[in-house]
């Protein structure tokens, strides 16, 4: 470039760095042509008055911000490569700011939280008290102050990589492979074994656990608990397994609901999760499929009875059919699907640490008001007053107990209607085929059961510690972890403990809690098949009136049962359920309807055996003349008629207690009830019964702990003994979600691919 040139370039390059952002453009100078700049002709000599002339009209200070431009994009390619597009993206450049506003944070602060000496000296306590694993990482990072945010990226990582590796069992070495020898294995009936007496002989040495009673939710503890090594000992007080199953002559009879309702995809996962491949248990749905699957039939007070059918479809189309608001019906079927749901979170507050689990806290807080809600009777009472046809329709859904509706929880109505709606399953092959499934991971470790057990009393020491049982003959059974209790809680403590214990290990809650009313079962064993007699697989009630017409509540009535004076009455055909029934037991079916036991019968029981005949006589009689009302085609085919002597010992009465204790509140009409407050005295047992007791080592599993007197009640009070008894915490369960059956199918399948 001609030095003249050069200098009106440096010129221009001057006044352009002079000029500010936003002030007023000056004069652009003029443009360089071929004649030169003073207007000189002279020839083309540089490339810069070529490349002036080419850009013709653009100014001087645009080519040398083309140029700039230029050059930076020379400096980024030669710096980036291809990547040079990505790392100057707007999002880019917004992710390295952050990065950058991130490395400024102080991630770890010692003394954030506590002096360091103090957060140190927390920590050894916690190592010598026996913390590890993922607990002491979260006690370690909170205690030396690293920020929260990284200890949720660490929460986040352990979820998604650490947590795919198997996990065993808090408390398992290994699991044991399934007994040879089993009944499902040597192809032999399995009756033998769910029948075995109690003998000293038969007693295994080494028992982690005793477990007493025997229905589906102590077999499922049992079975969960041998499955993670431990060697456990189930005995039961009646002549079978599951204490529901009694045999006249060669007939067997099921007393009691068997079924499983609801959603059963989940219990049958974890009831096939304890059991042999070879052994797992079918069942079947109640009812008929051209029916519509009808799972229960209900005459009130001597009307026709009301069919309920199986699905939401269904249960709102019957609500319509008899003359129920189709829009309320849906809307009380909602809510009683959030109180089932809910009902898991309530449950796991049962579990320790409940109160120390920030997360837990709270969700349990709000179940417990949710639930406190709906168990409080202004519910009852203003669902009569507002709707008294819809809720003269929803209790004759009821099937638990003979209770009034204001007397109810209406959290337990809600429900069980939310889990009866979705229809009901029978175990094929009875209950006894659900306990020879269960039996084979009891034995696995070395456990066993056995019936006619005749239990003494729970061995406690003198530190508080339950070390065992003391049989009838004063054979003293140890159990080095403890004994598990699934007869009742009422009954365990009234029972099985020695005044002296009783009186020094208070359970004031039971007091609060009462129990349902004891019933007694009557044994029809009919000439015919189900479908020659017409038999139903359909559980039918007879329940007296709820409420009358203004919506009023008619108090249960009780006493004795005359003819068709319409007291509450259960009819169940066992053997119309079972679809194995007719190849067990050809040309036979079975009945078995069940009443409540009046104060007359308490009596009856511990008197002689000339005034229990009286009695039976009489009832016999009386219930026959109903069963055969109700059932016509049953006329003549009655073969035999059998009062059982053993009173029903049921589990507690479904009153507003047993979720949360709650006042009864009033309220408007048309306006919802309010949110209750549970009184400062009724807060110790607002969670209801948990598996943990006053006495070490003693828990207590079944029905109780959930408070609805049926089989799924049943299992999942067996789930949280079982959890209990293995140390886990409301924590593991709701926060880590940690969950023994799962554990258990995670290691068993890792065992089969190595």
């Amino acid at each position: 470039v001609d030095g003249e040139d050069r200098d009106d370039a440096q010129s221009l390059e001057e006044q352009e760095e002079e000029e500010e952002p936003g002030v007023v453009d000056r004069p652009e100078p003029p443009i360089a042509s071929s004649s030169g700049l003073h207007g000189t002709s002279r020839p083309k000599a540089n490339l810069f008055e070529a490349v002036v002339e080419e850009v013709g009209t653009k100014s001087y200070r645009d080519y040398m911000k083309e140029a700039h431009r230029a050059r930076i994009e020379r400096e980024l390619t030669e710096k980036y490569g291809p990547f040079k597009d990505i790392i100057l993206h707007p999002v880019t450049q917004t992710v390295f700011d952050k990065v950058e506003e991130l490395a400024d944070i102080n991630w770890v602060e010692p003394g954030r939280v506590l002096p360091t000496t103090s957060a140190v000296l927390i920590i050894v306590m916690a190592w010598r008290g026996g913390m590890r694993g993922l607990p002491l990482m979260l006690l370690v990072s909170l205690m030396l102050g690293v920020h929260p945010h990284l200890i949720i990226i660490g929460l986040i990582i352990h979820r998604v990589f650490y947590r795919k590796r198997p996990e065993p069992p808090k408390g398992m070495s290994a699991m044991p492979s399934w007994p040879v020898d089993s009944p499902s294995a040597a192809g032999s009936s399995p009756d033998k074994e769910v029948r075995l007496e109690f003998h000293k002989d038969h007693v295994p040495e080494g028992l982690d656990f005793v477990v007493l009673g025997s229905d589906l939710g102590a077999l499922f503890t049992a079975a969960a608990l041998g499955r993670c090594g431990k060697r456990v000992l189930v005995l039961e007080p009646g002549e079978a397994a599951t204490g529901s199953v009694v045999r006249v002559g060669t007939t067997e009879f099921v007393t009691g609901d068997q079924c499983l309702s609801g959603k059963v995809e989940s219990y049958f996962n974890m009831l096939k999760a304890l059991t042999p491949p070879e052994q797992a248990v079918d069942w079947a749905r109640v009812g008929k499929a051209e029916s519509g699957f009808v799972h229960s039939a209900v005459s009130v007070d001597g009307m026709d009875p009301l069919l309920w059918r199986t699905g939401v479809d269904a249960f709102l189309e019957d609500m319509v059919s008899k003359g129920a608001d189709r829009t309320m019906a849906g809307a009380f079927l909602l809510s009683a699907q959030r109180v089932a749901a809910g009902m898991r979170w309530w449950m796991c507050s049962k579990l320790p640490e409940a109160d120390q689990a920030a997360i837990a806290k709270n969700l349990r807080g709000q179940n417990d008001q949710y639930l406190a809600a709906w168990a409080s009777p202004a519910r009852v009472e203003s669902l009569a007053r507002h709707d008294p046809l819809l809720c003269f329709l929803l209790f004759s859904l009821w099937q638990k107990e003979n209770l009034s509706p204001a007397a109810i929880n209406h959290a337990a109505l809600v429900q069980s209607i939310a889990t009866i709606v979705e229809g009901k399953w029978y175990p094929v092959g009875g209950p006894l085929a659900v306990a020879a499934a269960l039996l084979p991971a009891i034995e696995s470790a070395g456990g066993r059961l056995l019936c006619k057990a005749r239990v003494k009393e729970i061995v406690v020491n003198a530190e508080g510690t339950a070390t065992g049982v003391r049989m009838a003959n004063d054979l003293v059974i140890p159990a080095a972890q403890g004994v598990i209790s699934g007869l009742g809680a009422h009954r365990t403590w009234a029972e099985f403990l020695s005044d002296e214990v009783r009186d020094k290990f208070k359970m004031p809650i039971l007091k609060h809690l009462p129990r349902a009313r004891r019933v007694i079962h009557v044994l029809f064993k009919l000439e015919g098949t189900a479908e020659e007699l017409d038999l139903m697989p359909t559980d039918y009630f007879e329940v007296p009136p709820a409420i009358d017409d203004q919506g009023k509540m008619v108090p249960p009535r009780r006493g004795g049962l005359g003819a068709n004076d319409g007291h509450w009455m259960e009819v169940r055909f066992p053997s119309a359920k079972d679809p194995s029934w007719a190849a067990r037991c050809p040309g036979v079916s079975t009945c078995v309807v069940t009443v409540e036991a009046g104060p007359e019968w308490l009596d009856a029981q511990s008197g002689g055996t000339a005034h229990f005949a009286k009695l039976a006589l009489g009832l016999e009689e009386s219930v026959k003349k109903r069963l055969v009302l109700a059932f016509p085609a049953l006329d003549g085919h009655i073969e035999s008629v059998q009062v059982l002597r053993q009173l029903e010992e049921r589990s507690l009465s479904h009153v507003v207690p047993t979720f949360v204790a709650s006042p009864a509140v009033d309220e408007e009409p048309g306006k919802d009830a309010p949110s209750p407050t549970i009184p400062e005295e009724h807060k110790a047992f607002a969670a209801g019964i948990k598996p943990s007791t006053p006495i070490l080592n003693l828990c207590l599993t079944g029905r109780d702990l959930v408070g609805v007197n049926s089989v799924n009640g049943s299992i999942m009070g067996g789930w949280l003994a079982l959890h209990q008894v293995l140390g886990y915490t409301c924590s593991d369960v709701a926060l880590m979600g940690r969950n023994v059956i799962s554990e258990l199918q995670e290691v068993d399948k890792l065992q089969k691919n190595s």
